[in-house]
This record gives structure tokens, sequence and C-alpha cells, in this order.
């Protein structure tokens, strides 16, 4: 929505430090793709070398589910084009795909896709927000992941790789300790500085700003947050690698309570984990 800044600060950045060789400077960038045009794809293309990441839920049907203009109108016909043109000029771009309980049981339909349309890394997340999550969308959402895998598993076979979030990526590793503030660190339009994105916005998270910078009070006590233990969550198999006991903001904004996850959250983590026993070759 404003290009011109977009265009300014990641020339400006890259000019900052072009003579600095330890310093690299990466962007990423989520997009709806309603607002490109031949000129913004080719300097996304070019330069944004993080992560390029286009918001689309699959089918025509279940994208214009959520994804609507003030009118009401799907915007499905309005991006597929462009998205068409985004992919020629780099293949690599992402489909994030948000799920909801409406369309939790069109998943794999989704996924399959858009794959047609050409995409090869498809990066699904949960709307953690939506009440409706029951145990019966959580058995929807185990049955399509099941189904995607084995999807994955029989491209791959044909040698088609295809990566899909929850199913084809998971770190068996210790996740440690959040780092927001300290490593990342998230700018509102006011110049106000918070901790993650889930924190914009909450008063309780600020830590500063681009004017002032960090306020290390702030900062220290927030980070005292992060070492207590979920004690609801002692004994779990997946305690070190799950991002329940790590993401402590995440788990406020939720449920209200820093140390106690969300119950989809939970239930998610542990369809990721069985999946991923079940298709071991698709950690490989």
């Amino acid at each position: 929505m404003n290009y011109e800044v977009i265009r300014y600060m990641t020339n400006r950045l890259r000019e900052y430090y072009r003579d600095d060789p330890s310093v690299k400077v990466m962007f990423g960038l989520t997009t709806n793709g309603l607002l490109l045009d031949r000129e913004k794809i080719d300097f996304l293309s070019e330069f944004f070398d993080y992560s390029l990441s286009v918001s689309i839920d699959g089918t025509r049907e279940s994208h214009d589910c959520n994804r609507v203009l003030l009118g009401g109108q799907g915007t499905y016909d309005l991006i597929t084009a462009k998205i068409s043109a985004f992919l020629r000029s780099r293949s690599d771009i992402r489909a994030r795909i948000t799920i909801t309980t409406r369309t939790v049981g069109s998943l794999y339909d989704n996924v399959k896709h858009l794959i047609d349309l050409g995409f090869s890394i498809i990066v699904p997340y949960a709307d953690l927000f939506d009440p409706r999550w029951d145990e019966q969308h959580m058995e929807v959402l185990n049955r399509e992941l099941d189904k995607i895998a084995a999807l994955l598993c029989d491209l791959r076979m044909r040698n088609k790789e295809v990566s899909v979030g929850l199913v084809h990526t998971i770190d068996w590793k210790k996740k440690g300790l959040c780092t927001g503030g300290t490593k990342t660190i998230h700018v509102d339009p006011e110049g106000h500085l918070f901790p993650c994105a889930y924190a914009v916005g909450r008063d309780r998270y600020w830590i500063g700003s681009v004017q002032i910078g960090i306020d290390r009070t702030r900062h220290k006590a927030l980070c005292s947050q992060y070492v207590i233990k979920n004690e609801v969550c002692a004994g779990c198999t997946h305690y070190s690698e799950c991002v329940g006991p790590r993401c402590k903001i995440i788990n406020e904004v939720i449920t209200g309570d820093p140390h106690l996850p969300s119950a989809v959250l939970c239930n998610i983590e542990s369809i990721r984990h069985r999946i991923m026993r079940k298709y071991p070759e698709l950690s490989q």
C-alpha cells in the first residue's frame, strides 16, 4: 500500500551497508497481491531475497471465504493472474494459507490447487483466534494433513519437491528461550517497538521507540517471563520442541496467561509430531 516507502527503505539500507562486509541485509515481505504490477514484481523479485509470500488460501471457494474487498466480493480472480507473473519471476514464492474452521475440511484440496498453480513452497497457519476450534475440527485437520503428507511422498517419488510447512518441516531441536526484543524487533506505524508481531499495539509489551531506542528496564522485565517454565506442560514429550513453552507472548495474548498455551496450538503440535513419525522421509 506504500510501495514508495518500501522501495526507499530497501535502497537506503542496501546503500548504508554496501561497504560493510560484516553485515548481510536481507528483505522479506508478505503481500495479498492486489496491488502488484510489473514494476513491483520486478523490484521485489530482485531484492527481497529472505522471503516472499503471497496470501492465498487455495481454491476460489476457500480463498473467498476469508479474503474479500470492502464490498464483500472475493479477491481470488483479482490476484491469480498476478501470482502467475510473480511465480515466473521468482519460483520460490511462498503461498501463505490461513486455516480456519470453515476451510479446514478443504485443506488437502487447497494445497493441491496451489501446487497446480505452480507453488512449491506452501506455508499453512491455523487461525489460533478462531473460537470454533474443537476436537472434531482437530480430527479433520489431522486427516487433511495425513493426506497432504502422502501426496508429498508421492510427488517426491516422481522427483517433484514440494514443501508444506505443517507436515514437511519440523525442528526436532530444542527451541530455547524467546528472543523477542533481543534478536527480533517489530516497529508499528508510529515508531513504537515491540518484541514480536503478536505484541504490536499492546501497551504491556511496549519496549521503546525509534526515537529513544530500547527501554532496557521494560525489556528486562519482559525477558524475565521467558525463563519461567510452563507447569501445565510438565512431562510432555514435545516440551523442548514446542512453541507453547517458548512463546510466552502468544500464550498470554490467546489465553491470558503467559505460561498457559492455547489448546489449539497444543493439539496442532501433537498432530505435527504424529505426522512426522508416520512419514519420516519428509524430514530428510
